[in-house]
């Protein structure tokens, strides 16, 4: 029994490792791509909405931030901020209160990610079938606080390059294509038979 579930066990170790550095190299490209976008001239809080990369995209956004030069602020209504507590006022979440950083102006950078389908047709002769596959698309908002000014939307498409085809449909046969074939062939048979 040991000698089966050793090998079962370093085989699961090493594929969860290959795809923690595949989700790490995929968060690292994303950052750079959006950090690019982004303005540094004044201090900047990041807030990222971005289902599964969240927290790796937090980390390298912010990386990819300090290495230009960025003046990156803890953002305390980020879901990413273990002191993070939803607090509602009568303008909706909490405000970031900018005198609380010594600071009279900074940009709020929101990164959201939604998700879109690309269709590929592959067509042949007598069929054709069609393939959807996701594209995530992340959208990034640079506002300027404490007015919250909207500087700047830009957004960054990315594909997995092994994304498996998530819908494929199945083979289907267009309308018209039978009737011409049948049509020609029909034609070549009534030719050939009465060809003297």
């Amino acid at each position: 029994m040991f000698k089966i579930l050793l090998p079962v066990c370093i085989f699961l170790c090493f594929v969860l490792h290959v795809f923690g550095v595949q989700a790490s190299h995929e968060a690292e490209s994303i950052a750079t791509a959006i950090a690019a976008e982004i303005q540094t001239g004044e201090p900047i809080f990041v807030d990222i909405n971005a289902g599964e990369w969240t927290a790796s995209l937090n980390q390298k956004l912010a990386l990819a931030l300090l290495q230009r030069g960025a003046d990156l602020r803890e953002n305390p209504n980020s879901l990413q901020n273990p002191e993070f507590e939803l607090e509602y006022s009568d303008e909706g979440f909490k405000q970031i209160n900018l005198k609380d950083y010594a600071i009279d102006s900074a940009v709020l950078v929101q990164v959201s990610m939604n998700i879109k389908w690309q269709e590929d047709v592959k067509k042949n002769f007598f069929s054709y079938r069609s393939i959807r596959r996701p594209v995530y698309s992340f959208e990034t908002k640079q506002l300027l606080l404490p007015e919250r000014k909207l500087l700047k939307i830009s957004s960054y498409d990315f594909i997995r390059d092994d994304a498996p085809e998530r819908d494929s449909s199945l083979l289907r046969l267009r309308w018209f294509e039978p009737i011409v074939a049948a049509t020609a062939i029909g034609s070549m048979i009534f030719l050939l038979w009465n060809f003297d």
